[in-house]
Protein backbone atom coordinates (compact mmCIF):
# COMPACT_ATOMS: atom_id res chain seq x y z
CA UNK A 1 0.00 0.00 0.00
CA UNK A 2 2.58 2.18 0.69
CA UNK A 3 4.21 2.15 -3.00
CA UNK A 4 0.66 3.25 -4.43
CA UNK A 5 0.93 6.43 -1.84
CA UNK A 6 5.06 6.82 -2.91
CA UNK A 7 3.64 6.72 -6.11
CA UNK A 8 1.27 9.09 -6.28
CA UNK A 9 2.94 11.59 -4.22
CA UNK A 10 6.07 12.33 -5.77
CA UNK A 11 7.02 13.75 -2.25
CA UNK A 12 7.28 10.93 0.36
CA UNK A 13 10.08 8.89 1.25
CA UNK A 14 10.46 5.56 2.65
CA UNK A 15 12.41 4.59 5.51
CA UNK A 16 13.25 0.99 7.14
CA UNK A 17 12.77 0.93 10.80
CA UNK A 18 16.03 -0.77 11.98
CA UNK A 19 15.44 -0.79 15.87
CA UNK A 20 14.24 -3.78 17.52
CA UNK A 21 13.17 -4.51 20.77
CA UNK A 22 15.29 -7.03 23.06
CA UNK A 23 12.14 -9.74 22.60
CA UNK A 24 10.97 -9.87 19.20
CA UNK A 25 8.27 -12.47 18.55
CA UNK A 26 8.12 -14.09 15.39
CA UNK A 27 4.32 -12.69 15.21
CA UNK A 28 3.30 -10.22 16.97
CA UNK A 29 5.24 -7.18 15.65
CA UNK A 30 2.33 -5.11 16.51
CA UNK A 31 3.06 -5.55 20.29
CA UNK A 32 6.55 -5.84 20.05
CA UNK A 33 7.52 -3.50 17.12
CA UNK A 34 5.46 -1.64 15.83
CA UNK A 35 3.55 0.03 19.20
CA UNK A 36 6.90 0.70 21.15
CA UNK A 37 7.88 2.60 17.88
CA UNK A 38 4.86 4.22 17.13
CA UNK A 39 5.27 5.37 21.52
CA UNK A 40 8.50 6.68 20.73
CA UNK A 41 7.54 8.72 17.13
CA UNK A 42 4.45 9.95 19.60
CA UNK A 43 6.92 11.49 22.31
CA UNK A 44 9.60 12.58 19.88
CA UNK A 45 12.41 10.27 20.50
CA UNK A 46 14.58 9.53 17.52
CA UNK A 47 14.04 5.92 15.76
CA UNK A 48 16.52 3.97 14.24
CA UNK A 49 15.63 3.99 10.23
CA UNK A 50 18.04 3.39 7.13
CA UNK A 51 16.22 5.05 3.90
CA UNK A 52 14.50 2.74 1.12
CA UNK A 53 14.66 3.28 -2.64
CA UNK A 54 11.07 4.01 -3.67
CA UNK A 55 11.74 1.88 -6.77
CA UNK A 56 12.19 -0.98 -4.32
CA UNK A 57 8.88 -1.02 -2.50
CA UNK A 58 6.61 -4.00 -3.17
CA UNK A 59 3.80 -3.14 -5.90
CA UNK A 60 5.78 -0.63 -7.51
CA UNK A 61 4.87 -2.55 -10.71
CA UNK A 62 1.33 -2.76 -9.85
CA UNK A 63 -1.15 -0.80 -12.08
CA UNK A 64 -2.75 2.47 -11.32
CA UNK A 65 -6.01 0.64 -11.14
CA UNK A 66 -7.56 -2.52 -10.86
CA UNK A 67 -10.33 -3.09 -13.69
CA UNK A 68 -12.29 -5.25 -11.78
CA UNK A 69 -15.10 -6.17 -8.89
CA UNK A 70 -12.81 -6.58 -5.73
CA UNK A 71 -15.21 -6.46 -3.34
CA UNK A 72 -19.24 -6.83 -2.43
CA UNK A 73 -20.50 -5.52 0.35
CA UNK A 74 -23.55 -5.93 2.55
CA UNK A 75 -25.65 -4.03 0.77
CA UNK A 76 -24.79 -5.88 -2.50
CA UNK A 77 -22.80 -3.19 -4.32
CA UNK A 78 -20.60 -3.92 -6.29
CA UNK A 79 -16.89 -2.15 -5.57
CA UNK A 80 -14.10 -1.73 -8.12
CA UNK A 81 -10.51 -1.14 -8.20
CA UNK A 82 -10.74 1.55 -10.65
CA UNK A 83 -10.27 5.27 -9.06
CA UNK A 84 -13.47 7.76 -9.46
CA UNK A 85 -11.51 11.22 -10.13
CA UNK A 86 -9.44 10.61 -13.69
CA UNK A 87 -13.07 9.25 -15.27
CA UNK A 88 -15.18 11.91 -16.57
CA UNK A 89 -18.93 11.56 -15.46
CA UNK A 90 -20.03 10.34 -18.90
CA UNK A 91 -17.79 7.05 -19.08
CA UNK A 92 -20.09 4.33 -18.82
CA UNK A 93 -19.08 1.27 -17.19
CA UNK A 94 -19.75 -2.34 -18.59
CA UNK A 95 -19.27 -5.66 -17.02
CA UNK A 96 -21.59 -9.35 -17.25
CA UNK A 97 -22.87 -7.65 -20.53
CA UNK A 98 -24.56 -4.94 -18.95
CA UNK A 99 -23.88 -1.19 -19.27
CA UNK A 100 -23.70 1.48 -15.91
CA UNK A 101 -23.97 5.44 -16.21
CA UNK A 102 -23.10 7.84 -13.80
CA UNK A 103 -25.11 9.45 -11.22
CA UNK A 104 -23.65 11.58 -8.55
CA UNK A 105 -26.41 10.04 -5.60
CA UNK A 106 -28.73 6.71 -5.37
CA UNK A 107 -31.93 9.43 -5.56
CA UNK A 108 -30.45 10.65 -8.48
CA UNK A 109 -32.03 7.43 -10.48
CA UNK A 110 -35.22 5.65 -10.21
CA UNK A 111 -36.10 2.98 -7.84
CA UNK A 112 -34.56 -0.23 -9.59
CA UNK A 113 -32.03 1.63 -11.70
CA UNK A 114 -28.45 0.49 -11.72
CA UNK A 115 -25.70 3.38 -11.88
CA UNK A 116 -22.08 3.75 -10.63
CA UNK A 117 -20.59 6.68 -8.61
CA UNK A 118 -17.97 7.64 -6.84
CA UNK A 119 -17.91 6.55 -3.15
CA UNK A 120 -16.17 7.42 0.05
CA UNK A 121 -13.32 5.97 -0.79
CA UNK A 122 -12.65 7.31 -4.20
CA UNK A 123 -13.47 4.37 -6.21
CA UNK A 124 -16.25 3.73 -9.07
CA UNK A 125 -19.54 1.42 -7.44
CA UNK A 126 -21.88 -0.26 -9.30
CA UNK A 127 -25.07 -0.52 -6.99
CA UNK A 128 -28.84 -0.47 -7.70
CA UNK A 129 -31.25 2.89 -6.19
CA UNK A 130 -33.45 0.29 -3.74
CA UNK A 131 -31.70 -2.74 -4.74
CA UNK A 132 -28.71 -4.88 -4.81
CA UNK A 133 -26.17 -4.68 -7.77
CA UNK A 134 -25.13 -8.52 -7.06
CA UNK A 135 -28.38 -9.18 -8.25
CA UNK A 136 -26.73 -8.48 -11.75
CA UNK A 137 -24.78 -11.41 -12.01
CA UNK A 138 -21.70 -9.33 -10.79
CA UNK A 139 -19.20 -11.08 -8.70
CA UNK A 140 -15.73 -11.03 -7.34
CA UNK A 141 -13.12 -10.83 -9.58
CA UNK A 142 -15.18 -9.62 -12.61
CA UNK A 143 -13.58 -7.63 -15.31
CA UNK A 144 -14.46 -4.22 -15.87
CA UNK A 145 -14.28 -1.81 -18.64
CA UNK A 146 -14.89 1.78 -19.67
CA UNK A 147 -15.69 3.62 -22.46
CA UNK A 148 -16.13 7.15 -23.46
CA UNK A 149 -19.65 8.11 -25.44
Amino acid sequence: MFSIIIQRSGKVTGEKITWRPDNLSASFHGRDLFAPVAAMIATGMKVETIPIANHSLVGTDWPEDLYAIIYIDHFGNAITGIRAKPLPQTGIIECSGKKFSYAKTFSSVETGVAFWYENANGLIEIAVNQGQADGLGLVVGQSISVSMP
